[in-house]
């Protein structure tokens, strides 16, 4: 490998390590705005929950590609087994 790709490399390793801290300095702060004006479940109208049920699919289908990209399938495979027992309801 050149001078310049390894250069290129630390960069980006730099650049990707920044880039994960401040999401989640973000995640963080959006985790304790939810938290403070959240409402409770039982005054949420129906489309709003079907929303929330929609973002938690996305999430764990996220998370499940993360962890096969890590090498852990099992892991994968729980969070996309969630997924669809969350998706089964919205069929409904």
């Amino acid at each position: 490998m050149t001078d310049r790709a390894k250069a290129l490399r630390t960069r980006l390793r730099k650049a990707l390590e920044t880039a994960r801290q401040a999401r989640r300095v973000e995640e963080r702060k959006l985790h304790a705005v939810r938290a403070a004006t959240e409402t409770p479940l039982r005054d949420l109208s129906v489309p709003e929950l079907l929303s929330l049920l929609e973002d938690e699919i996305i999430a764990w289908r996220a998370a499940a590609a993360e962890y096969e990209r890590l090498g852990l399938p099992e892991e994968a495979r729980r969070l996309q087994a969630e997924a669809e027992i969350v998706m089964s309801y919205l069929a409904d």
